[in-house]
């Protein structure tokens, strides 16, 4: 299951995949158009990964008609850099402690990703407001 999400202005926001879907450069622009003018409406750069779909002419034209600039020179291997990378982190602990005692679903486990990431903006709201700060310094 792939999990796609957007932290600005300290606020983790998050996109499931459908089932059987794969992020291509269609997908990523429809996700651009969709979502990041409130993902990001107080932000006007963005650090993303080098994944090709993301990087892609089409990718790009819709990140910068959304009014994003892309942070250059970015490593692209660093997660103590990568704030999402440490909003996933933050995601994952709270997903280890509300691990449920049977079997979950893919249903089930949404719910909870879901709860997981209201938590986070509820209780973590100053270390996602740091990491969703920084990322031009």
């Amino acid at each position: 299951m792939r999990v796609w999400g957007g932290l600005g202005g300290g606020v983790l926001y998050i996109h499931v995949l459908d089932e059987g879907e794969v992020m291509n450069e269609e997908l990523y622009v429809e996700l651009i158009e969709e979502k990041f003018s409130v993902w990001f409406s107080c932000c006007n750069y963005l650090v993303q990964d080098f994944e090709k779909c993301l990087r892609c002419e089409g990718s790009l034209l819709a990140l910068e008609q959304e009014g994003l600039e892309l942070v250059e020179g970015y490593p692209r291997c660093s997660q103590d850099f990568n704030a999402i990378e440490n909003c996933w982190h933050l995601l994952r602990e709270r997903l280890k402690a509300t691990l449920p005692v049977g079997l979950e679903g893919r249903t089930a486990f949404i719910a909870r990703l879901k709860k997981a990431v209201q938590w986070l903006n509820r209780n973590q709201r100053d270390a996602l407001r740091r990491y969703s700060t920084n990322q031009k310094e």
